[in-house]
């Protein structure tokens, strides 16, 4: 490397190593790609992507390999190996949201009809109020949501009975 004379010299070595590193990140993003789609390969470990890509002369850390799968649409979309996924195959989403929907949501129950209700508090008061609402009326709030001065609850179906009673807490 070539020690800089002049600033100009300084700002060509620097525009040179910015062009020499995006090079390189195009030229790992566009391997990931290929092992992805290769036949032969599945990868179910970040760790084995880098593994690879180190054999094929690309160093990179998991991290930048993480970020690089988000960026690309590679993901887990079936079972535990990566696929390329652009960003338009709706397939892709659907399974990733239907394995989301089943490990992280209250499927017993299943969606729910409510109504809402919505409260204006004083500034930094939303989620006590809304705290202090579920505590009472636990059984009969499916859930809230507090900003800094409003609080919305999602309440079982039509509830006359709650609106007239939190009506008149507040009168």
């Amino acid at each position: 490397m070539v020690k800089p004379n002049s600033n100009n010299d300084a700002k060509k070595l620097v525009e040179e190593r910015r062009k020499e590193e995006m090079r390189a990140t195009e030229d790992r993003r566009r391997e990931l790609i290929r092992m992805i789609r290769d036949e032969n390969m599945k990868f179910s470990k970040q760790e084995a992507l880098v593994k690879e890509l180190e054999k094929r002369g690309i160093i990179a850390t998991q991290s930048t390999v993480s970020r690089d799968l988000k960026l690309l649409g590679i993901g887990k979309y079936e079972g535990d190996v990566y696929v390329f996924a652009p960003h338009g195959m709706d397939h892709y989403k659907r399974a990733d949201l239907s394995r989301i929907l089943k490990e992280y949501a209250d499927i017993d129950k299943g969606p729910r009809k409510v109504t809402t209700i919505a409260l204006r508090t004083e500034p930094g008061f939303a989620q006590f109020v809304g705290k202090k609402i579920e505590e009472l009326y636990g059984e009969q709030i499916f859930g809230s949501v507090a900003d800094d001065d409003t609080l919305i609850l999602a309440v079982e179906e039509e509830n006359e009975e709650l609106m007239l009673k939190l009506g008149n807490l507040m009168s």
